[in-house]
């Protein structure tokens, strides 16, 4: 019987005795990898070391991240068999495998129960060996981020690949890490960088890579920059490009208020031009900037209507109550949200009167919900005779959730209710769907008796 057969038979000894009672389970078995992974992280200290040391006499690749999570076992004997297992599954056949582990291997240096730099530098060296750094240089394309991300920066420590052959395996990475440490060393390293390589990077959808683009393309005074090409940029996703691409034309002396008013004047124009130019306005602070903003609260575009929206409560400063209470009616969840945003954002007051008079306006579940949230503005005692009032007409579910939420943080302020408020709640709450439906209702009442003493 060899070492292998056993240590299999020891182990099933071991799985069988009675007294293993806690977490048994009948089929395990001491001969199959499947179950052996599973015991690695078996109550019992001394099955998890002799799972361990069985997995690593099978060379199962399988059970790598099983045994790495072992080499910070809280039992000494168990991290000395992980390092051992590990240390014979280090063979090329599972040099594939063991990169594939090295967000594990790699975590292991924040754990304390021991010192892992010397198992993870065992690993990384094997890895580095002429005859596995194809694995390595693979892995740069895994869809797995934390496993590209590593391999990338094995692959520029140990300078596996040029820059050029990095760039190309990279560029078109989900990962964003991955792209921009890659584009990083490119545009800082690289002797000779390709066009066609530049304007990916420049067309990039994470805006720091395309800002570290423009950077380059504006210091090596690139023909990819001239006016055209930043007069595209003003329309860019991201606000700090777009103030980039503004102080370029400015310094070149465009008129961009001419600019943006022309671009505002076409009716063809996309939503987002036309958001873009809106914004533009502001940035260069035209001195007609209501006016010409104005109009654009009524435009068939809700993206439109918003970036209108955000401009003028700037413009206004202090005058966008009526403005923000009118949008907060408007047609699109879009612009509703974002009116009800700025109202507590500019830390705004309401009455209760003004709220019941917006939320008879409204049609649409989004305005009702909008009205939920402005309620919030109100007066402690005001918000729960409006949340009441408003129960009791259409049973709506965010409306109970949010006088639900009224209950719960009811301690949370000392505000005293008025004669006036205690009358109204009183004669709202003895609707009879309360009694019958609302949890909190014995609750609410008892609150009611108290102020009513």
């Amino acid at each position: 019987m060899n070492r292998l057969d056993a240590l299999i038979k020891q182990m099933q000894i071991q799985l069988d005795a009675p007294k293993n009672t806690h977490f048994k389970q009948p089929q395990w078995r001491a001969d199959n990898p499947d179950d052996l992974r599973q015991l690695c992280h078996h109550y019992n200290g001394f099955i998890r070391q002799q799972a361990v040391v069985l997995l690593g006499l099978m060379q199962d690749a399988r059970a790598m991240p099983d045994i790495i999570s072992c080499l910070n076992d809280w039992v000494v004997e168990v991290r000395l068999a992980a390092q051992h297992s590990l240390a014979g599954l280090l063979i090329n056949q599972h040099a594939q495998s063991m990169t594939s582990c090295l967000p594990e291997l790699y975590q292991l240096l924040d754990c304390g129960r021991d010192d892992h730099l010397a198992s993870v530098n065992r690993v990384v060296g094997f890895l580095l060996q002429p005859e596995n750094q194809q694995h390595i240089i693979s892995a740069i394309s895994d869809k797995r981020p934390k496993v590209a991300r590593l391999a990338l920066q094995l692959v520029i420590d140990h300078h596996l690949l040029s820059t050029g052959e990095i760039i190309a395996l990279a560029l078109n990475h989900n990962d964003v890490m991955v792209r921009f440490t890659a584009v990083r060393l490119f545009l800082t390293e690289a002797k000779s960088v390709s066009q066609q390589q530049l304007l990916i990077v420049l067309h990039d959808s994470f805006a720091p890579i395309r800002l570290m683009a423009i950077e380059y393309l504006n210091q090596h005074s690139s023909p990819l920059l001239a006016k055209h090409q930043i007069e595209a940029l003003l329309f860019d996703h991201h606000t700090r490009i777009r103030s980039w691409a503004i102080k370029q034309l400015n310094e070149r002396g465009m008129d961009l208020a001419a600019f943006y008013c022309l671009v505002l004047q076409d009716k063809a124009e996309t939503a987002k031009k036309l958001s873009c130019a809106l914004w533009g306005i502001g940035a260069i602070q035209h001195p007609q900037a209501i006016s010409i903003v104005s109009p654009f609260m009524q435009h068939h575009f809700p993206s439109v209507r918003r970036a209108a929206l955000q401009l003028l409560v700037k413009l206004l400063i202090g005058s966008a109550r009526d403005l923000l209470l009118n949008s907060a009616m408007d047609i699109s969840p879009t612009v509703t949200k974002e009116a009800v945003r700025l109202f507590a954002k500019q830390q705004l007051s309401l009455s209760l009167l003004e709220l019941q008079i917006l939320v008879a306006k409204a049609e649409s579940p989004h305005q009702f919900i909008a009205c939920n949230q402005l309620a919030n503005r109100l007066n402690k005692w005001d918000r729960l005779i409006f949340l009441l009032n408003q129960i009791s007409l259409n049973h709506h579910n965010d409306t109970v959730d949010q006088l639900y939420r009224w209950y719960e943080k009811f301690n949370q302020s000392g505000t005293q209710p008025g004669a006036g408020q205690i009358e109204q709640v009183a004669l709202l709450i003895d609707h009879p769907w309360f009694k019958q439906n609302l949890r909190c209702y014995d609750g609410l009442y008892n609150i009611l008796m108290f102020f009513k003493q």
